[in-house]
């Protein structure tokens, strides 16, 4: 299952260091699953038909580059994959668990 979607940055400074999660939930509104990201990382759409079911996790768990940032007014895609979820999801739900300003 991949949640895909953009960070738009709102802030009057560039931010970097953006850490994202993913939850899933089940039909009763049950969490199945729970996924944070960093934005910034090698992982996206494009390339994920291309990667093995043990490259995708590793992926997911490194950080941006050192330059990468998200301007003023800036934006970022990113995608988060939940591999063999424990049950059918129904519904699912993204938040910024962090974003460190630049200088």
């Amino acid at each position: 299952f991949v949640v895909s979607g953009v960070a738009v940055n709102r802030n009057p400074v560039s931010v970097r260091e953006v850490q994202i999660e993913g939850q899933i939930y089940n039909g009763e509104g049950k969490e199945i699953g729970r996924q944070a990201i960093w934005i910034g990382n090698a992982v996206s759409l494009k390339i994920i038909s291309g990667l093995t079911a043990q490259d995708i996790p590793l992926l997911q768990k490194m950080s941006p580059l050192r330059r990468f940032e998200i301007p003023p007014e800036g934006s970022a895609a990113f995608v988060i994959v939940f591999f063999k979820p424990s049950g059918e999801i129904k519904n699912f739900s993204c938040r910024v668990l962090s974003a460190e300003g630049t200088v």
